[in-house]
């Protein structure tokens, strides 16, 4: 996969960041482009040098990281799933390692509304490419049936040598988690290179590090059905927030929509929803909280996120209503022709 990098002294664009009025010192921003997104880094208030060599430290890891989580290419986790299929165990890194145990452990949480265990039908489906072959059939219904009954991450185990084992026929997809955990160890790297502010984010994870000075974080909430924004969104130093939508990775077939965000229990994409956004402390747990709402659907992502202990999540109906939690509600302002439908928990 190539690299891709662009470099700028300047103010964040509109649909990343809304600056407010006042403005403190540029950032230094880089697009790096990994994990099949532009990962954008965006440093306050450091010498330009030096901001420089931060992100050139943690590009390093962050192309090695892309690499190895991807379940489709000929990195760690793509052999893993090639060891499974054996029926054998492999020894992982311990960053794979790490982000394995956390699919897991967010997999029992959900209730098993995220299972990053659907390698298989993300392949049957098409979406093991970016974007999408055309030329790709639609699935049959009896081939998806077939791998319905395949091992879920329950069967996961990980070793503190970072041996990792599961049951034959387990083929693990990192899609719902894997940049969500980049952007937490990005952040935690750019912080042990003495950054004292920043942004991180990558394809609609997004993480803060420290405060802008007088004026704090405010990030567009992306507009699921045309370009531009529906509202913006405070965070505070340290928070995550992570989007999942229909709108990006998809393909219509006989006049119908169909995305990645796959239900798997039913082997089918998700309908119900456009669009979850969700705040938390962590990108990972962010990341795989907006993938298990999207798929508890219109009617279940409450429980789920009630399960899950999220308490801050705005979503958008296929029928466009907006719907958040009233802790999500003190953070929003919705753009002109967006209102609120109900607020959960007043």
């Amino acid at each position: 996969m190539g690299v891709t990098r662009r470099w700028a002294v300047w103010g964040l664009i509109l649909t990343l960041v809304l600056a407010g009025c006042g403005r403190s010192s540029d950032p230094v921003e880089a697009e790096i482009y990994a994990m099949g997104t532009l990962v954008q880094i965006s440093i306050y208030g450091m010498a330009p040098d030096r901001a420089v060599g931060a992100i050139d430290h943690s590009e390093v890891w962050l192309q090695r990281f892309g690499r190895d989580a991807w379940a489709f290419g000929d990195g760690e986790l793509a052999q893993l799933n090639t060891a499974l299929a054996r029926g054998t165990c492999a020894v992982v890194s311990d960053d794979l390692a790490q982000v394995i145990e956390q699919a897991r452990a967010l997999r029992v949480a959900s209730g098993g509304d995220f299972d990053p265990a659907v390698g298989a039908l993300v392949a049957l489906w098409g979406f093991d490419r970016a974007p999408r072959d055309p030329a790709r059939p639609f699935p049959e219904a009896p081939a998806i049936a077939a791998l319905l009954p395949l091992p879920s991450m329950d069967a996961v185990h990980v070793s503190a040598d970072g041996t990792v084992c599961g049951p034959r026929g387990l083929f693990i997809d990192l899609g719902g988690i894997g940049k969500g955990y980049a952007v937490d160890r990005l952040i935690d790297e750019l912080s042990r290179q003495g950054v004292a502010t920043a942004l991180v984010n990558a394809g609609g994870n997004l993480k803060t590090l420290g405060q802008l000075p007088q004026r704090g974080w405010r990030i567009g909430i992306r507009d699921p059905y045309r370009n531009g924004v529906m509202g913006t969104l405070s965070l505070e130093a340290g928070e995550a927030v992570s989007t999942s939508g229909d709108y990006e990775r998809m393909f219509e077939y006989a006049g119908r929509r169909y995305h990645h965000l796959l239900d798997p229990r039913t082997g089918y994409p998700v309908r119900g929803l456009h669009a979850v956004t969700v705040v938390d402390a962590d990108a990972a747990r962010a990341d795989g909280a907006s993938t298990a709402l999207f798929v508890a659907g219109a009617d279940g992502w409450r429980r789920v996120a009630a399960r899950m202990g999220i308490t801050r999540v705005l979503v958008v109906r296929e029928d466009g209503a907006v719907e958040m939690t009233a802790a999500m509600a003190e953070r929003v302002s919705l753009a002109p022709g967006w209102a609120v439908a109900s607020i959960v928990g007043e």
